[in-house]
């Protein structure tokens, strides 16, 4: 995988996350499998940060669960 791939799906979440919250559409909100592939993205791209970059959305992904989120329950 290149090395492009983590920011990539990195760039991909965050639009999705733009469009949940600009269109309330609850198809659009990114959920644990999202994630996850997101996580596998930087994983293999074998990019210096990437296991920085894990940890910052496993972060994310875990204070938005704690915080009601039950789509993102890891």
């Amino acid at each position: 995988m290149e090395k492009q791939a983590g920011e990539r799906a990195n760039r991909l979440l965050e639009e999705q996350w733009g469009l949940y919250e600009t269109t309330g559409n609850e198809r659009r909100k990114p959920d644990y499998i999202t994630y996850t592939s997101v996580m596998k993205a930087w994983i293999n791209s074998g990019h210096a940060n990437s296991s920085d970059r894990v940890n910052d959305l496993l972060t994310d992904m875990l204070s938005r669960w704690e915080g009601g989120d039950v789509r993102l329950r890891p």
